[in-house]
């Protein structure tokens, strides 16, 4: 079988949908080698680079492959009415700010671009605020599937305070539920990922005292169970590689990657990371000293060993 992820993160201005995208990617693309993963985050998340990455994994798909699409979109999305119809335009990084309806990617238009073959499975999941006025737009066909939503919260008066507060906790909790059921299924299914994801996310929103207005919604009209994830592919396997030992320190490694080629996103999180190495040290010239420094160094420098790993 094979697996496409597409993980969009466009908000350039909050660090918590752009980190997000990140972490989706990487727990897809790294951790289980999931090839066909690709990441549009921040400058890149364009209409034309959503289309483009959309096409190409439409024509990786021959007639009747056995093949699943996850497209993971983190940020914000506008609920909109056309000709009757309650649907929803994604806010892309080149939005003007001005007409949504314009600049902006209907959600009925981007299911479909989505593969439509006999044995491809497609799922969006929206991990974004008014998720509630989702409207899961169904193209059927006789050689098609409908299209299933996860959206990731319901909304009530207060979903923007909220949000702070949810943080990282859906995309969290959708990670959990992956590997959950890779340490106990086959195969993981699409209602698998329903059944233990809203227990999840419920036990969570108690937990920190967040609405249960915030429990995520599954429009799955017209779908049939499909796998999404099958446990039994071999993940390729991958030289370990090191560039430090305990007491390497971390300029020495920054400088070493420095010096290696990296694609655009590997190279946007090395930046990140040395912005962040960076940060702490100007604050210790100054004097500024903070109990969290070392923890925070022992993630920079996890986060460049990483790095040097993936490329």
């Amino acid at each position: 079988m094979k697996t496409f992820i597409l993980v969009i993160g466009p908000n350039q201005q909050h660090p918590v949908g752009m980190n997000d995208a990140i972490m989706i990617h990487d727990f897809f693309g790294k951790m289980h080698g999931i090839e066909n993963c690709s990441l549009l985050i921040n400058e890149k998340a364009t209409i034309p680079n959503i289309l483009r990455h959309l096409n190409s994994i439409t024509e990786g798909i021959a007639p009747f492959d056995e093949a699943v699409l996850l497209v993971y979109f983190t940020g914000h999305v506008i609920p909109k009415v056309f000709n009757g119809v309650q649907d929803f335009i994604l806010i892309p990084s080149d939005y003007d700010g001005y007409n949504p309806t314009l600049n902006g990617l209907r959600g009925s238009v981007l299911n479909q671009l989505l593969p439509r073959k006999p044995n491809c499975h497609n799922l969006i999941v929206m991990d974004c605020i008014y998720s509630e006025y989702i409207h899961a737009q169904q193209e059927r066909s006789y050689n098609a599937n409908p299209t299933a939503y996860i959206l990731s919260s319901g909304i009530n008066q207060y979903s923007h305070i909220m949000r702070e507060k949810l943080n990282s906790i859906f995309a969290q909790a959708f990670i959990d539920t992956i590997k959950k059921g890779k340490q106990l299924c086959k195969s993981i299914k699409l209602s698998f990922i329903k059944n233990e994801l809203a227990g999840l996310m419920q036990q969570l929103l108690i937990q920190q005292n967040i609405g249960l207005a915030q429990i995520p919604q599954f429009p799955f009209h017209g779908v049939k169970d499909f796998i999404l994830f099958d446990n039994n592919q071999k993940v390729p396997s991958k030289s370990p590689k090191n560039i430090s030992n305990d007491k390497t320190p971390l300029s020495s490694m920054i400088s070493k990657l420095e010096k290696v080629k990296m694609n655009d996103n590997i190279l946007f999180r090395f930046n990140l990371l040395k912005f962040k190495y960076s940060k702490i040290k100007d604050e210790n010239r100054k004097g500024i000293y903070s109990h969290k420094h070392r923890k925070e160094l022992e993630i920079i420098k996890a986060g460049l060993i990483l790095i040097y790993n993936s490329i």
